[in-house]
């Protein structure tokens, strides 16, 4: 068993691999579709500034409710891209 301190480094490098390879894939097809604009640009800045604020926090004091706030605020930044990805494609 791993002590704490690694165990949350680990769980970390786990959570890296899950929601941002969307959004690796969302700004990879941005970018090839030409669709990127000013609100791509801050919401992309927005959902990495997040996650890497996410990562310092599980990596430090851990704090659960902080965490989950800056999770849940970087998931929005994500889903305002992808809606309006999806918009585009329907329009």
């Amino acid at each position: 068993m791993l002590p704490d301190n690694v165990r949350g480094v680990a769980d970390n490098y786990n959570h890296l691999m899950e929601q941002p390879t969307i959004f690796y894939a969302l700004v990879f097809y941005i970018v090839l579709s030409n669709h990127s604009d000013q609100i791509h640009i801050y919401s992309a800045w927005a959902y990495v500034i997040l996650r890497v604020l996410h990562s310092l926090i599980q990596g430090t004091a851990n704090v659960v409710n902080l965490r989950f706030l800056v999770f849940a605020l970087s998931t929005l930044a994500l889903m305002v891209m992808a809606a309006r990805e999806l918009m585009m494609l329907t329009f």
